[in-house]
């Protein structure tokens, strides 16, 4: 248990401990994953959410009347 391994039946995982904004390693850095970032949305994602109400009313509607 010293160097972060455990046993988990016959398996043998290797842990390691990911890093923080104080320079360690993240494991998102290698991704660029920012979860401080601003989220804007594109024009393509109010495309996609009325893409999928019109779906969903559709839907809706074809259950009760169809």
């Amino acid at each position: 248990m010293a160097d972060a391994r455990t046993c988990i039946g016959h398996i043998r995982v290797r842990l390691e401990v990911t890093a923080r904004r104080d320079g360690r390693r993240c494991d998102t850095d290698d991704v660029g994953y920012n979860p401080y970032r601003k989220f804007t949305a594109k024009p393509a994602d109010y495309v996609l959410v009325a893409i999928c109400i019109l779906l969903a009313a559709g839907l809706v509607a074809w259950a009760f009347l169809g």
